[in-house]
């Protein structure tokens, strides 16, 4: 729970096919100390989400998270007890997590920022990204 005397905003993250907490640890506990409460989902659990056939791209994992943290923010028992400011979500992710934010955004439309770094899902499933994915100065 966040040591603020105010309610933090809420980033949820999800991660790239195969991705473990450890690979975003450093970047998201710095978000963290920066003034947020981060949400971490897995499709599956950690030690399955490491199996590249372990995907999820609708956002569903995301919008999950946020009912999550809703929940927690909303319960008298529980540490995030008023400590989420649930009208500032960040919602992001990195590769397949980036696309289940582009996702999750259009079913959450209250997002105060969507941040997709590299979307798709790369690997045994696909290429990377597709054009449209790029800048127009990209191409």
């Amino acid at each position: 729970a966040s040591p603020s005397p105010h309610p933090l905003p809420l980033v949820v993250f999800m991660h790239g096919s195969t991705g473990q907490w450890d690979f975003y640890k450093d970047s998201l506990e710095f978000i963290a100390t920066h003034g947020a409460n981060i949400v971490f989902p897995f499709v599956k659990s950690p030690e399955k989400d490491k199996s590249p056939f372990t995907t999820n791209t609708d956002g569903t994992y995301l919008l999950k998270s946020i009912q999550f943290a809703s929940e927690l923010n909303s319960s008298p028992s529980s540490p995030f007890y008023n400590k989420i400011d649930t009208t500032s979500v960040i919602i992001a992710g990195h590769s397949m997590g980036a696309t289940c934010a582009i996702n999750a955004a259009h079913s959450y439309p209250t997002a105060k920022a969507v941040v997709a770094m590299h979307p798709g899902i790369c690997g045994p499933f696909g290429p990377p990204p597709c054009p449209s994915c790029w800048r127009a100065e990209d191409l």
